[in-house]
């Protein structure tokens, strides 16, 4: 933000295993070092895992957006198990070895459809989209974001039953910002 001077947004993931004390965390790209390699990250892991009975672990992403030199953060999580041994071909970094609690496949192994609807990317992004979406209907721009099929329309009460009153509490430099920003992107 202070470099590009505009307002901006930046996410990132990581995965915490309690019995490594919330390791690998902010550095789960390169848990093994550099350059990042996802399958030497995993060894790591799973070596670092060796003979430890709690294989609890969470995913969890933040996504920070930058409005108007105000930060607000956005944060999905889920929780799993560490499994010993690697499994699945989708996904990406540790997905083939954690599996999500409630489930029996790894994420490696779910049709990406499951796994998004529960993943803790999916989640941060739900809570930033809910708040993308009110300011939409406060400036009575009628579309859903992120909507698969084509976008739904809500009439305006629709918008005020959906989103609080608190919402409608933006400065006149929010609205100017949003809206012709809103507008381009959609």
């Amino acid at each position: 933000h202070d470099r590009l001077g505009c307002n901006c947004f930046a996410d990132d993931t990581g995965l915490e295993v309690d019995a490594l004390n919330g390791e690998p965390g902010v550095y789960s790209a390169r848990y093994a070092g550099e350059p990042s390699n996802t399958q030497r990250n995993i060894k790591k892991l799973l070596e670092n895992l060796k003979g430890k009975e709690n294989r609890k672990a969470q995913f969890t992403t933040v996504i920070a957006v930058i409005l108007n030199n105000e930060t607000h953060f956005f944060e999905g999580a889920i929780s799993g198990q560490i499994i010993d041994n690697q499994r699945g071909e989708g996904g990406f970094g540790y997905d083939s070895v954690f599996i999500p609690d409630g489930y029996d496949k790894t994420f490696a192994e779910l049709p990406a459809e499951v796994k998004n609807s529960i993943s803790h990317r999916g989640k941060a992004m739900e809570a930033l989209k809910k708040i993308i979406e009110g300011l939409l209907c406060l400036f009575g721009q009628k579309k859903k974001l992120f909507h698969a099929k084509k976008y739904e329309k809500y009439s305006s009460r629709g918008c005020r039953k959906r989103y609080p009153a608190s919402m409608k509490k933006l400065s006149r430099t929010e609205k100017r910002w949003m809206m012709p920003a809103l507008s381009r992107r959609i």
